[in-house]
């Protein structure tokens, strides 16, 4: 009896036993199985989110082929944002590096106007200039109370929640921001993927900008050869009126008094014929000095004997001698083998031409000349006291007039390696600025 007892204990324990063991197989079958489903969810999480990132970028990427301009480009690419992520608006602006102002291109989702407050944002104003003064990314999701967001009462009113702004940089160069309001806050796969946009949109940018430039240049070569044939036939005709008016009519007279000389002497007049010969010296005199005048006015003879400095300073003094109620005032620190002879042209054509436009337009009494090389570079400044102008608009005449002004110092400035500059305003006078690169103007020096 106690046998079977003791037999039936060490059953039951047996079956204790592996009641628990079969317990913990389930247990961890369970928790394997529960980590497969977790990995499984995961893996389609990520599946769905490398479709939704695949799909965004597919969008942005067509919509920046297809567009003819950066808002044609951009509008469509703030659309993809919004059906791709969870936001409540998105705006990309532009960087204009001239006025360093951002320029807002393309709006989408609760707001899509592009002419508000927010058209035109300066360097560190509000949120976006910030991002675009830092080149660093602003990220919040908790709006409220974000010292950021300035406008508290709009983001309680419209219950926006979370706020991401980018950079968009290309070369390490800012071309502009993308930014992003959501109602709810932004989870790490829309961060990334605006992360991941933002590169996207930065090359897009700049090669719709290389594209418009590149246009841009070959209208304004089209425009510069018209010009340059204009200039071409009124000079020559400028030149044959000289010719006809002054030295023509000048031989003429001499050969009619020489004639007559001739004549008095065949008749054995001598006193008579010596006194019209005589007569005859100040007329060939007046007919050198107008044969000298064109030919400075063609290319100055003292830039090839003298150079450009003993050039400019003649310039000086002919411009002063027909407008002495100009006062020039001469900076020059360059020395003449600072100046390669390739440059000599260039710079006398662009103070010629600034002294003409000074003399015709501005009204000034005070005009300073500089010219210095500082840090391996040539600079070239003239600036007057005069009533100044718009630029922008008076670009724009020119423009559309084929004027032969402003366009003419810029286009000769880089065409030959240089920059050109022109700072001016209503009536606060006018700074034209041209400098080569030492790099540029030897290179150039030596073809």
């Amino acid at each position: 009896m106690r046998g079977k007892e003791a037999a039936l204990r060490e059953s039951h324990f047996e079956l204790e036993r592996r009641v628990e063991e079969r317990t913990v197989d389930l247990m961890k079958a369970n928790e394997q199985l529960k980590q497969e489903i977790e990995e499984r969810k995961k893996a389609e999480q990520g599946l769905a989110e490398r479709v939704r990132l695949e799909g965004l970028r597919g969008e942005v990427g067509v919509a920046l082929a297809k567009g003819d301009t950066l808002r044609t480009l951009l509008q469509p690419c703030t659309e993809a944002l919004i059906e791709h992520l969870e936001a409540a608006f998105a705006r990309i602006w532009t960087y204009n590096e001239v006025e360093k102002m951002l320029e807002l291109q393309a709006s989408a989702g609760l707001y899509t106007r592009i002419d508000g407050s927010y058209s035109r944002v300066a360097l560190g104003q509000s949120k976006v200039g910030i991002i675009a003064r830092e080149c660093q990314p602003l990220i919040t999701n908790a709006i409220m109370g974000d010292p950021h967001i300035t406008d508290q009462d709009w983001a309680k009113r419209t219950g926006m929640a979370a706020f991401a702004g980018y950079p968009l940089v290309f070369a390490d160069r800012l071309v502009g921001v993308m930014a992003m309001f959501g109602e709810e806050p932004f989870s790490e796969f829309t961060l990334n993927a605006l992360a991941s946009v933002a590169e996207q949109l930065a090359l897009g940018i700049q090669r719709q900008r290389a594209e418009e430039a590149f246009r841009k240049s070959g209208e304004e070569l089209r425009l510069l050869s018209s010009q340059l044939l204009t200039a071409q036939e009124t000079e020559r005709g400028r030149i044959a009126r000289e010719l006809h008016d002054g030295i023509g009519q000048s031989l003429s007279a001499i050969k009619f008094r020489v004639e007559d000389a001739l004549g008095q002497l065949a008749k054995g007049s001598m006193e008579s014929s010596v006194s019209t010969l005589g007569n005859l010296i100040p007329v060939i005199q007046g007919t050198v000095e107008e044969v000298r005048r064109i030919t400075m006015d063609l290319r100055p003879s003292t830039l090839d004997d003298l150079g450009i400095l003993a050039t400019i300073a003649w310039l000086c003094r002919e411009f002063q001698a027909t407008y002495s109620n100009v006062e020039i005032k001469r900076e020059i620190s360059a020395e003449e083998r600072d100046v390669p002879d390739s440059l000599k042209i260039v710079v006398y054509r662009v103070l010629q031409e600034a002294l003409n436009n000074v003399a015709k337009h501005s009204g000034a009494d005070m005009v300073t000349i500089a010219l210095a090389k500082k840090n391996n570079t040539i600079q070239l400044a003239i600036e007057d006291n005069g009533c100044g102008f718009d630029v922008k608009e008076a670009r724009s005449v020119e423009s559309s007039e084929r004027g032969f002004g402003l366009g003419s110092m810029k286009e000769r400035t880089e065409l030959s390696g240089g920059i050109f500059a022109i700072n001016s305003a209503k009536g606060k006078g006018t700074f034209v600025r041209a400098s080569w690169p030492h790099n540029e103007f030897h290179r150039n020096s030596q073809k």
